[in-house]
């Protein structure tokens, strides 16, 4: 429960600072941020969240401990129910995870790729919430919340990032063939549509490996749609805006 309390605190301070991001591009730097914010988070690693929530969860299923290639094979019933503090803790660690990579995203990435095994813990990390998510989704809320934190982090992680695309090609049993093998609601209702397409269109982006996965796993043409649809919502205010400035 103190764990829980820290990173909820943590969670707390960083919403603050990244709150500007509803007013910028994600892939603008927030200026008003000071360089200490920066250092903090450089040599705690991002507050040692990863390497935390990856062992606790990781290690919480019997199957994840013998196995090197932990996702692969998974069953149904392979992944063990989360106990609430586990998942409320998850759900606390990966909005932290969003909030700093919103206040800088390409130092984030690259902090994520330079630092010795992270990158590594991200990925089954990353499988495995996709998994647990997918297989709880019906059973409660927090689940469905974990679920859109993640795929929101994957797109930030992945945005202009051909490292983070890489992650996601990896194995035999892939985290994009996950992505697109999601609840039947995130293809069809509107605002689901909306956290995950984002997603989709950014880990794919210029990524032909990406683009081959979800060729084979699901149809373009509600992409494209999403894509024409938001053009025309959103061109005439971003030329409104450039007009003004």
């Amino acid at each position: 429960m103190f764990l829980l309390k820290s990173i909820t605190f943590i969670e707390a301070i960083t919403a603050i600072t990244s709150s500007d991001a509803r007013y910028r591009p994600i892939y603008e730097r927030n200026n008003k941020m000071g360089e200490h914010y920066l250092f903090v988070i450089q040599n705690t690693e991002i507050f040692g969240i990863v390497d935390m929530i990856s062992t606790l969860l990781l290690t919480h299923s019997e199957q994840f401990k013998a196995s090197q290639n932990p996702m692969e094979g998974l069953s149904e019933h392979a992944i063990r129910s989360l106990p609430q503090t586990f998942l409320s803790l998850s759900i606390v660690c990966i909005k932290v995870l969003n909030n700093v990579i919103r206040m800088d995203i390409n130092f984030i990435q690259q902090l994520i790729s330079n630092t010795a095994g992270m990158t590594d813990q991200l990925y089954h990390l990353i499988s495995y919430l996709l998994v647990y998510t997918n297989q709880n989704y019906d059973k409660n809320e927090d689940s469905r919340e974990l679920l859109h934190e993640t795929l929101l982090f994957i797109g930030y992680f992945c945005l202009l990032n051909e490292e983070g695309q890489e992650l996601l090609h990896r194995g035999e049993n892939t985290i994009m063939q996950k992505l697109c093998n999601l609840p039947f609601p995130y293809f069809s209702d509107k605002k689901l549509k909306e956290i995950l397409f984002p997603t989709l269109i950014q880990t794919s982006y210029k990524s032909d490996r990406c683009v081959a996965i979800m060729n084979q796993e699901i149809s373009f043409d509600p992409l494209i749609k999403f894509l024409n649809d938001n053009m025309k919502e959103e061109l005439p205010r971003i030329m409104e805006e450039e007009f003004d400035y």
